[in-house]
């Protein structure tokens, strides 16, 4: 074979990725992709108008939005499963069903039903003949968990009322619906009451019968809580309102669970519970007095309401149908449609004499839907004519809709934080969140200055004061701000800028000086338009572009400024530096050198090492075709 007759060039190539490798560690930042995490300023975009965010959601999410933690999986329950038709237990119900027939599931730890009883006449279809007695029934399903099991109870705190003799009387049942309905042991549940054990079922039982005759017109609430006692001991709480304060007849507790946490009421439109055969619904219902009795409507003029605790207030049901379900006992002849009460924003059924049908009574599409957050606990939202008041710095409120304009006041004590005009759409959820925003001299003038006054534009909206602060309570959101003073003699920084709100509570200090001298920061040995920083203890912090120094301006005093690292660079002098000013300003050099090596990675210098790799095979594959041709 012939000698190697290959290029000489072939050869020399094999020395390149060394010389390269060295090169590239030698000058860093010639060979090499220079990666700068500097510090970039970007301007927030201004707001210029102050009224109420809009916000609107789509009406199939209203429920998750309102109720924390909706579940949209499997199909939904059929309200319509045990009544069809009259006799039915008329009045309004949350099944869990939303808007398109979605369902939906929540919780709670109270129900309130407001019955407004304006006349009322019937007849017991039931064994008991002509009785007048009727009963209201607020129905409700507990859910907790013991010892790893997951157990259910049907709670109703009712009332039976008689039409003529006008007596009332108090009722609560406990049914257990964790297996079979018609199953109570006697020491399930402890309260002024106990276990009944009757042919066809045992249930926990107790009446209160009051020695007081009422009298139409008459406004009832019923209210069941659940809580724990002692030793994580279930309790439920059973209520009623006549107008004159909440007084609880009875207080029964699951003494066989004890460390349960958070038992709540349970709202599912998901799922059915006993075998397919009963709801996780809440109801407020007209029917018979008791024992599955009927009653019929001769004349009736009836409103009734449902809410739940959200959290924050009673709130009313976003979804409703005029009948309900687990109960037996049913009414005829009623007619049960949407109540109508725009001007005192009352959501509920209305119940007259007539020949009804059983449907749904609304849902979230046809409603409005409002949230309020506040930076402060007890206040009133004024909304049109209505007040609300709230002890948590929060609310959300079903409303029925109104295409018209109200105006909102947001109160804190007697003190107007914040006033709006606003609307609210169909299936339209409204939020707003105030956050506190002040405004503070932080180094004050002296006050020899007569009729000393200063100015603040938010936004392009005007306010004055001769004090040291103004405050606000705002919406979320991005504001400019500019302010000013009366007295030409008195020099004043940081006079503009933009404040983002974002529901934490902010202060900007405004700096107000009898005589200001200058602060001069150079920076050296920066590449030309790499971003900087300084900060002055108690002061700001100011952001500048090299070549340009930053510039700051201050009273006499001492302070002290600290530079802001740059990824690539570290400083070699005055990074931090603690300097007075007397009458006189100062000048600072900051110098920065560049790190030598910088982070070297794969990343950084891939191609290097692909190049590398590449002639490196290449080497290889001449020395393998020459050790061949031998």
């Amino acid at each position: 074979m012939k000698p190697d007759s290959s290029p000489r060039i072939l050869r020399k190539l094999t020395y390149i990725p060394v010389l390269i490798f060295i090169g590239s560690l030698l000058f860093p930042h010639v060979i090499g992709v220079e990666i700068n995490n500097s510090i970039c300023l970007t301007p927030l975009n201004s707001v210029c108008n102050l009224p109420l965010p809009d916000h609107s959601i789509k009406s199939n999410k209203i429920q998750g939005v309102l109720e924390g933690n909706p579940k949209y999986s499997g199909p939904a329950v059929n309200p319509y499963l045990h009544y069809k038709s009259e006799p039915a237990p008329m009045g309004i119900t949350d099944f869990g069903i939303g808007p398109g027939g979605i369902p939906y599931c929540y919780n709670s730890t109270s129900f309130r039903g407001t019955i407004s009883l304006n006349n009322m006449n019937v007849t017991n279809l039931g064994p008991r003949g002509n009785s007048s007695c009727l009963a209201f029934q607020l129905n409700v399903v507990l859910y907790f968990k013991s010892g790893g099991n997951a157990f259910l109870f049907w709670v109703q705190n009712a009332v039976k009322i008689n039409t003529i003799s006008h007596a009332i009387t108090f009722i609560d049942n406990i049914w257990n619906f964790t297996g079979c309905v018609a199953n109570m042991p006697s020491q399930t549940v402890l309260g002024n009451g106990g276990v009944a054990n009757t042919f066809f079922a045992s249930f926990y039982f107790f009446e209160d019968t009051l020695p007081v005759k009422i009298h139409t017109p008459l406004n009832l609430t019923l209210q069941t809580n659940v809580t724990t006692y002692g030793n994580g001991v279930p309790e439920v709480d059973l209520m009623y309102n006549l107008g004159i304060g909440y007084v609880t007849y009875d207080q029964p507790m699951f003494v066989f669970a004890t460390n349960v946490n958070h038992p709540v009421f349970r709202v599912d439109g998901c799922q059915y519970a006993i075998n397919n055969k009963t709801f996780y619904d809440a109801s407020l219902i007209m029917g018979g007095p008791c024992a599955g009795d009927h009653i019929y409507v001769n004349s009736a003029n009836v409103t009734m309401q449902l809410q739940y605790w959200n959290g924050w207030n009673y709130q009313y049901v976003s979804n409703a149908y005029n009948f309900g379900a687990n109960t037996a006992e049913g009414s005829c002849n009623v007619i049960a449609s949407p109540s109508k009460h725009l001007k005192s924003n009352i959501i509920g059924s209305q119940l007259v004499q007539g020949n009804g049908t059983l449907g749904q009574l609304y849902n979230a599409v046809n409603l409005s839907f409002f949230h309020l957050r506040v930076p402060f606990k007890h206040g009133v939202m004024e909304l049109g004519a209505k007040r609300y008041n709230f002890t948590m710095g929060q609310l959300n409120l079903t409303l029925p809709y109104d295409p018209g304009v109200k105006h909102i006041n947001i109160m804190n004590q007697s003190r107007v934080v914040y006033s709006a005009n606003i609307s609210l759409s169909k299936g339209q959820c409204k939020y707003l969140v105030l956050t506190n925003l002040s405004f503070e001299e932080n180094i004050p003038p002296l006050r020899e200055y007569k009729n000393f006054k200063w100015y603040l534009d938010i936004n392009g909206t005007e306010y004055n004061t001769s004090g040291t602060s103004l405050e606000f309570c705002l919406p979320q959101g991005n504001y400019t701000y500019s302010a000013s003073y009366n007295n030409e003699s008195i020099p004043f920084y940081n006079e503009n800028g933009t404040v983002a709100l974002n529901g934490t509570d902010r202060t900007v200090d405004l700096y107000f000086f009898e005589k200001a001298f200058e602060l001069n920061l150079q920076p050296l040995g920066l590449i030309s338009g790499t971003s900087w920083s300084v900060s002055v203890k108690g002061v700001n912090t100011y952001y500048g572009s090299s070549p340009d120094p930053i510039e700051i301006y201050l009273p006499n005093g001492t302070f002290t400024f600290n530079v802001g690292n740059i990824q690539g660079y570290h400083i070699i002098s005055n990074a931090s530096v603690i300097f007075k000013i007397n009458g006189a300003g100062n000048y600072f050099n900051i110098e920065f050198t560049r790190n030598k090596i910088d982070h070297i990675s794969f990343l950084n210098y891939w191609y290097i090492y692909a190049l590398t790799a590449g002639i490196s095979i290449s080497s290889v594959a001449l020395w393998y075709f020459r050790k061949k041709r031998f």
